[in-house]
């Protein structure tokens, strides 16, 4: 587990110094994007640093492998002792692979240079600029997203907290209400993960344009389904999770928690061919279903406003968050260099 934690942090971080530049320019909020020498050259470090670690490499491809690192090294004159090092390491390796030796015999001589090229390529004076843009993404953070845990006193980025559709501040983070969660019984969310998945699809297929679906979670379709209408049917009262769903109430409106009932498949097929519900259903029914739909507008009160705000013609299910520019180099720096 300790192994593929490294690895996929080792794989956000090519990702993030290989990704090219893009933002929204001010100019008609165009979609932009550059990709700097810098970006290009992260990402054959990247493709050097994945074929450096693939274990079934054979005799030859390995040799390959560790001979284009070490020309990467030598072509650009590093000078530092870690590339030194590297270079020294690199041809030990070699000369063990020409002598028969297998991978599990050098497994720790190939770890140790997999170690030193990643503390190499991070460092600044020694991968010509390539990691700046980490340096800069990171500073824009401790500028700009963070927020106080009041229960750890730890500043975090908002992504670190959870979000839903009640969300208005930011007060517990992700790790200490975990830490809460340890202490009581885990709750499955596949079901209602798929719930929402259902409903989703179905509003789609509608040609929903401002369904509030788009916006809630699965701790949002949990509420909903074991609070409002306390985990059954509101027809049969089945009671088993993975044979309800979530439908429109009033078929001719958009789903939301203010429009929907929890039924089964075949109750939802039957319900959406009825014309008028004063016919099929008691005043009674009516009139529960319709309290179900006030807990809903006041437990999620924000989305309601928003529902009701919304313009006419814009697509929830299509929305892309807004990207503003990170630049490689804001500042004037001379980093010490090791060439």
């Amino acid at each position: 587990m300790k192994e593929d934690y490294e690895m996929k942090k080792e794989e956000e971080f090519f990702l993030t110094i290989g990704t090219p530049l893009e933002w929204n320019s001010n100019y008609r909020n165009l979609y932009v994007q550059m990709d700097t020498l810098e970006t290009q050259k992260a990402r054959q470090y990247h493709d050097l640093f994945r074929t450096l670690r693939d274990h079934d490499l054979c005799k030859e491809r390995r040799l390959n492998a560790l001979f284009n690192v070490k020309k990467q090294l030598q072509d650009q004159d590093h000078n530092c002792q870690l590339s030194n090092e590297i270079v020294e390491l690199i041809d030990r390796c070699c000369v063990l692979i020409s002598r028969g030796f297998e991978y599990k015999q050098l497994e720790m001589l190939q770890k140790r240079i997999e170690h030193l090229l990643m503390k190499h390529l991070n460092q600044r004076e020694c991968n010509e600029g390539i990691t700046n843009r980490l340096v800069r993404v990171k500073e824009k953070v401790m500028h700009q997203d963070l927020f106080l845990c009041q229960r750890c006193q730890k500043l975090k980025s908002h992504n670190e907290f959870p979000i839903d559709s009640r969300t208005k501040l930011l007060r517990i983070c992700n790790s200490c209400i975990w830490i809460d969660k340890v202490q009581q019984p885990p709750i499955n969310m596949a079901p209602y993960a798929y719930i929402l998945k259902c409903i989703r699809r179905e509003e789609r297929r509608k040609g929903a344009q401002s369904s509030v679906a788009f916006v809630l979670g699965n701790e949002d379709i949990q509420y909903i389904v074991d609070h409002i209408w306390h985990g059954h049917s509101a027809l049969s009262e089945c009671d088993d999770i993975h044979a309800l769903r979530l439908a429109r109430w009033e078929k001719d409106k958009e789903w939301s928690p203010w429009n929907c009932v929890l039924l089964t498949t075949e109750e939802i097929r039957n319900h959406n061919q009825l014309e008028k519900f004063e016919g099929a259903y008691e005043y009674e029914f009516i009139e529960k279903v319709q309290h179900k739909h006030l807990d809903g507008k006041v437990y999620f009160k924000k989305a309601y406003k928003y529902g009701n705000t919304v313009k006419y013609g814009v697509d929830w299910s299509k929305i892309e968050g807004h990207i503003d520019f990170v630049a490689v180099n804001s500042k004037v720096r001379i980093p010490p260099t090791c060439h």
